[in-house]
C-alpha cells in the first residue's frame, strides 16, 4: 500500500512539474518588450496655407507605423513613414492659427514642444507701405480689398517678405528703423534700429538675413533672421538706395546715386569688392533669375547698365572641323532671269587703238650682233 502510494505522489509531482512547463511555454504568458513612445523633433515645411492640401513632413524617432498624425485638434491624412520621418496631407486651419503636430504610434502619442508648431498662414496678400503715414496697407490678393491697416512706424518706405511667408520686415525711413510683422495675426514686433534714412530691404533667398539701404549713413545694415538683431553696419557709396540679391545668396548688388557706381557686397561674409562704376545716379537694380546680369535704371543719364557680367568665351574651334573662312554673303537683290532666246549681239563700242608692241630686241640688233643681243 505504502508502494502504490508513493507511486501516486511521484506521478502527482510529473504532472505538476508537466503543467508548470507547458504554462511556461504557452505564447500568452510570454511578456512583449514595449513600444517606445514617438517624439517629433521638427516639421517641414512649418506653415502652410489655411484652405490645407499642402505636402508636410514630420521629423522625429520612433514614428514607423503611425495610427494618427494631428495638426491641433485635427487628423490628417498620412502619405508614408519610416521610423524617422512621416510625410501628410496638411488639413484645413484656421488662418492665423499655430498648433502642434502630434504622431500617435502603438507606443503612445508624442509629446508637444515649440519644435512641431505648425502655421495656418493667413489670407494671401500684398502689404503697400505708406510712406506718408506710419502704416502699411494689406490687400487680400483673391478679392484685391484693402484691410485693415498696420501700423508699423515713421515714413515707411519699403516691404520684404520672408520666403516662407511668415514675417515682412518694414523699412521707417523716418524713424531710422526696421519693423517686423508677424503675417498670420499681423500682430508688430519690436523695431529694429538700423542705419539713418533707410530705403530699402532684400532677403536672402534661405531667409537667412534682410539687408537694408541706410541712404543717410552710405551703410547697409544686415539683420539676422528671426532673432530680429541688427549686425555691423556695411560701408557702401555715397546715397545707396537699391540692392538686389543674386538667385544664390551668394552676393548683394548696391546701387550708390551719389557715387555712380554699384558696391557688391559678398554673403554671409558681408565683406565688400571693388565698386563698379555705371551711369549718372543709378537707383533700381535687378537680376536675372539665373544670377548671369545685373540691369542697373541710371535715372540721371536716361539709359539702364547690364552689371556685373562677364562676356561669353568663343567656343574652341572643333578638332574635327578645322575653322575655315567664312564663305561669302549671297547677293543681295533680285534674282536673275533665264531666258532661252539667243542673245542679241551688241554693236561694237568705240574703243581706242591698240597701240603697236615695242620692237623686239632681236629686231633691233644688226646682223652683226651675233646670237646674244646686248641690251
Amino acid at each position: 500500500m505504502t508502494t502504490v502510494t508513493a507511486r501516486f505522489v511521484a506521478l502527482g509531482l510529473a504532472v505538476l512539474l508537466l503543467s508548470s512547463l507547458i504554462s511556461v511555454a504557452s505564447p500568452g504568458s510570454i511578456s512583449q518588450a514595449a513600444v517606445p513612445a514617438p517624439s517629433v523633433t521638427s516639421v517641414i515645411s512649418a506653415a502652410g496655407p489655411a484652405v490645407g492640401g499642402q505636402r508636410v513632413t514630420v521629423l522625429g524617432t520612433n514614428l514607423i507605423n503611425p495610427t494618427s498624425v494631428s495638426f491641433g485638434a485635427t487628423t490628417a491624412a498620412i502619405t508614408s513613414s519610416t521610423a524617422s520621418t512621416v510625410t501628410v496631407t496638411e488639413p484645413a486651419g484656421t488662418a492665423g492659427a499655430v498648433v502642434d503636430v502630434t504622431v500617435t504610434t502603438s507606443g503612445g502619442t508624442s509629446g508637444t514642444s515649440p519644435a512641431d508648431d505648425y502655421t495656418f498662414a493667413a489670407t494671401p496678400a500684398a502689404y503697400i507701405a505708406n510712406s506718408g503715414s506710419t502704416t502699411v496697407t494689406p490687400i487680400a490678393l483673391a478679392t484685391n480689398v484693402a484691410a485693415s491697416t498696420i501700423t508699423t512706424g515713421t515714413g515707411p518706405d519699403d516691404v520684404a517678405i520672408t520666403p516662407n511667408g511668415l514675417t515682412a520686415y518694414v523699412v521707417n525711413s523716418g524713424a531710422g528703423t526696421v519693423t517686423p510683422v508677424t503675417l498670420a495675426t499681423r500682430a508688430v514686433g519690436s523695431a529694429i534700429t538700423v542705419g539713418s534714412s533707410p530705403d530699402n530691404i532684400a532677403i536672402t533667398p534661405n531667409g537667412a538675413t534682410a539687408y537694408v539701404v541706410n541712404q543717410g549713413s552710405n551703410t547697409v545694415t544686415p539683420i539676422a533672421i528671426p532673432a530680429n538683431t541688427a549686425g555691423a553696419a556695411i560701408a557702401v557709396g555715397t546715397s545707396p538706395a537699391g540692392i538686389a540679391i543674386t538667385p544664390n545668396g551668394a552676393t548683394a548688388y548696391v546701387t550708390n546715386t551719389g557715387s555712380g557706381n554699384v558696391t557688391p557686397i559678398a554673403i554671409p561674409a558681408n565683406t565688400t569688392s571693388t565698386a563698379i562704376t555705371v551711369g549718372t545716379n543709378p537707383a533700381g537694380i535687378a537680376v536675372t533669375p539665373n544670377g548671369a546680369t545685373a540691369y542697373v535704371v541710371n535715372y540721371g543719364s536716361g539709359n539702364v547698365t547690364p552689371s556685373p557680367s562677364r562676356p561669353t568665351p568663343p567656343a574652341p574651334p572643333s578638332l574635327w572641323a578645322p575653322t575655315r573662312p567664312a564663305s561669302p554673303s549671297p547677293p543681295t537683290g533680285p534674282p536673275p532671269t533665264w531666258s532661252t532666246k539667243a542673245p542679241t549681239p551688241s554693236p561694237p563700242s568705240p574703243s581706242r587703238p591698240t597701240p603697236p608692241a615695242p620692237p623686239s630686241l632681236w629686231a633691233l640688233c644688226p646682223a652683226t650682233c651675233g646670237s646674244t643681243p646686248t641690251v
